[in-house]
């Protein structure tokens, strides 16, 4: 056996085993500890001999069998229970952040918010809807937009009905100017806050529903090179922005479930450095970089820039 129940059995007796060093049995017996693995039949028969006259490993009866209650059924059953629960039941949320419909005042780095039509940003913005569909599993996408929308009420429409939660805060007098003033930074964490409010994250729920919780902005799309697997886990993911390292990427970063709560206190905390002009790209290294976090050379997230309209790919 390869598994081997045969060696499981025997550690619930506290019986050490002798097996080769192959398949799981690699996994299961911890050499010199529960048993020995050894690589061919003269090494097998060589140890089988030194036996004869070194005992001591039957000393290890109490620690082999407690070993071999990690391979108890009922533990074995909540494994399965986990992995389903994470893979199947619990959801991924993407947050987009959006602003559909910019208003023709400059922003505190560049003299124009963007260079793109309304019709234009919402053909980029379905192709961020696709794409997040196409590679992340079992999600759920909150889209949050903060602007005057009237005009283009068919196209509003569209993007609602692509998404499971569709949210426009022009309404909301403090999110309106935020997003209107000349720090985009501060209106993007006025914009997250809200949203996750929202969905309820502050409650027990929200940590049992979702695994993970991904930020992207308006407009950009998950390219042919990303890889779910490099964010799915309990760390929080980032990348460095324009080549800095005392700054993060706002463009796409993914936050753990669990750490959700840690991460509004963070943009609650940094709003006011934010009014006072700090970009978000360096509030949010300041908050999160010691926060159980990874950091990848690429997150494979591509888009045109709207201030002048060139690709960029973090």
């Amino acid at each position: 056996e390869t598994g081997s129940f045969t060696c499981i059995e025997a550690f619930s007796y506290g019986l050490p085993v002798i097996a080769r060093n192959v398949y799981g049995l690699k996994s299961i017996i911890k050499d010199g500890i529960n048993g020995y693995l050894l690589n061919n039949d003269d090494e097998i028969i060589e140890k089988l001999r030194g036996l004869m006259d070194n005992t001591m490993i039957l000393n290890n009866r109490e620690i082999i069998k407690e070993y071999s209650m990690r391979y108890d059924i009922i533990y074995k059953i909540k494994d399965f229970e986990d992995i389903i629960d994470e893979n199947i039941f619990r959801k991924n949320l993407v947050i987009i952040t959006s602003v559909l419909n910019c208003i023709d005042k400059p922003l505190s780095y560049y003299h124009t918010r963007s260079i793109f039509t309304v019709e234009e940003r919402y053909l980029q913005t379905m192709k961020s809807i696709e794409s997040i569909r196409k590679f992340i599993p079992n999600v759920e996408i909150m889209l949050c937009d903060a602007s005057n929308l009237e005009e283009y009420s068919e196209m509003e429409e569209e993007i609602r009905k692509s998404v499971d939660y569709y949210h426009n805060f022009y309404g909301n007098n403090v999110i309106k100017a935020s997003v209107e003033s000349e720090y985009k930074g501060l209106g993007e964490a006025h914009l997250l806050l809200e949203a996750l409010k929202k969905v309820g994250c502050n409650n027990n729920y929200f940590v049992e529903r979702y695994n993970n919780v991904f930020k992207l902005s308006g407009r950009y799309y998950l390219n042919s090179m990303f890889k779910y697997d490099d964010f799915n886990g309990k760390t929080n993911v980032f990348t460095y922005w324009d080549g800095s390292t005392t700054s993060f990427s706002t463009i796409f970063y993914k936050i753990s479930g669990k750490c959700i709560e840690d991460f509004m206190i963070a943009l609650t905390e940094m709003t006011e450095e934010l009014e006072k002009g700090m970009s978000i790209e360096i509030g949010i290294y300041l908050k999160m970089h010691e926060n159980n976090c990874i950091i990848l050379d690429k997150l494979n997230v591509s888009g045109f820039l709207a201030t002048e309209g060139y690709m960029v790919t973090v």
